[in-house]
């Protein structure tokens, strides 16, 4: 397999190990970022904040099915900041992106709650998509996107899903297309689908064993090895992904709610990766796309 180059910086926290794997499959987790307590304190604030809804965390027959937003209030409130402020995040968002290169002023968020569903859980065909544009420096990327985790969450749980490899593929592109640009993230979508046949399996219903095929088996891509996973990791953990990684959201077919935030560090200068060419900026509080 060939091995993405490494940034310029050597991503902080990150061991060395760490540090290939986030070059190599796209993702990696950084354990622990804040203490439990911590974290159990921003999930009694999350169910506070439901409980003004008429959802309760004691009675199960009060919960809505799937995805729920408009967590505004509790981003404005500046709940997740502990994540951001954690000693562990400054360094892992220097060695990324530089000392000196950013400020993050921006309250962590918005928060991702994902309530239980019947199933069988299936593996999604339909929102695969990639965040930024396939634009700029293609071993240098201006952004770092984090996952921190308000609770546990486990398999099946309604865990982010991620196309391991697939930042690779559009950082290749980006390399080489003229002047950098590569096109907006809806067109690095059709390109993936357009020049590979797993990509198109993927996004397309239907099909044996879907799970197998892409959590388990996988393929190679020119070289890169691609395989769909799912961002488990326990409260407090931070996972970082490179921004050009596709993902998706997934079914919570577990008995509690997913409880995540996400959020994004820009480099000086960086356009917001949330505004999309040719799209409008998503309302305060809702991301471009729910993961």
């Amino acid at each position: 397999m060939t091995r993405p180059r490494h940034s310029q910086h050597s991503g902080g926290v990150l061991t060395g190990e760490q540090r290939a794997r986030l070059d190599t499959v796209g993702w990696v987790r950084v354990p622990g970022v804040v203490g439990h307590a911590t974290a159990a304190a921003m999930a009694d604030a999350v169910w506070a904040s439901l409980a003004a809804r008429g959802i309760e965390r004691d009675r199960p027959g009060t919960w809505p099915v799937g995805f729920v937003g408009k967590h505004q209030k509790l981003r404005t409130r500046r709940v997740f900041d502990p994540f951001g402020a954690a000693p562990a995040t400054v360094a892992l968002v220097d060695g990324l992106l530089g000392p000196g290169c950013w400020r993050d002023e921006r309250p962590w968020g918005p928060a991702l709650v994902t309530f239980p569903e019947p199933g069988p859980w299936t593996l999604p065909h339909k929102i695969w998509h990639v965040d930024l544009p396939g634009r700029g420096d293609p071993d240098r990327p201006a952004v770092v996107r984090m996952f921190a985790y308000v609770g546990d969450v486990v398999e099946r749980g309604g865990a982010t899903l991620v196309v391991e490899g697939s930042h690779e593929l559009v950082r290749r592109r980006v390399a080489a297309a003229p002047g950098r640009d590569a096109g907006s993230s809806a067109e690095l979508r059709r390109a993936l689908l357009g020049s590979h046949a797993w990509f198109r399996a993927l996004c397309r219903e239907g099909g044996a064993d879907r799970t197998r095929r892409f959590m388990v088996d996988g393929d190679e891509i020119d070289g890169v090895r691609v395989r769909v996973a799912e961002l488990t990791a326990a409260a407090g953990d931070l996972v970082v992904m490179q921004p050009w990684t596709m993902h998706n959201l997934s079914m919570n077919c577990r008995t509690t709610p997913r409880m995540m935030v996400t959020h994004t560090v820009h480099r000086h200068g960086a356009a917001d990766p949330d505004v999309r060419p040719g799209r409008p900026a998503p309302p305060p509080g809702r991301p471009a796309a729910a993961t």
